[in-house]
């Protein structure tokens, strides 16, 4: 909103991209991208998440589908298989049904994975797993 109201670009001078070229990053940049860092450590992804509007706009657009992937948790040996393929960390994610879940694309490959076919992209909220499951030193 802001960028829209004062007509500037606001990233420019936060753009942690600036990194390769560390001349042009500056003492704001350069704080900018240690907090960043810092919220590395409890944040998965904080500028994708915060800052990037790519990344905001995905972020949107998956918490209002009305489709998302969903584990019928009923079914799932919790062989993994769909974590393993997965090419971010969501899928993991979903399984452990933790409280933060990172963006979701939709793009499939855990549906194609799995053995059991417990993974569909289906309307509605993702169950949780029986509880312990999928979590370290619980058997599956």
């Amino acid at each position: 909103m802001a960028a829209f109201v004062w007509a500037t670009d606001l990233i420019e001078q936060i753009d942690p991209f600036k990194i390769y070229k560390p001349a042009a990053i500056g003492i704001g940049g350069g704080i900018f991208l240690g907090l960043i860092l810092i919220a590395a450590l409890f944040v998965y992804r904080p500028w994708c998440q915060f800052f990037c509007p790519f990344g905001l706009v995905g972020w949107l657009i998956e918490k209002v589908s009305l489709f998302r992937i969903v584990v019928n948790h009923e079914t799932c040996i919790g062989c993994r298989s769909c974590e393993k393929a997965c090419p971010s960390t969501v899928m993991g994610a979903i399984l452990k049904r933790d409280r933060m879940i990172p963006d979701c694309f939709a793009c499939g490959t855990c549906i194609e994975v799995c053995p059991t076919g417990s993974i569909r992209l289906a309307a509605g909220k993702r169950g949780r797993p029986p509880e312990g499951r999928f979590h370290p030193g619980t058997p599956e």
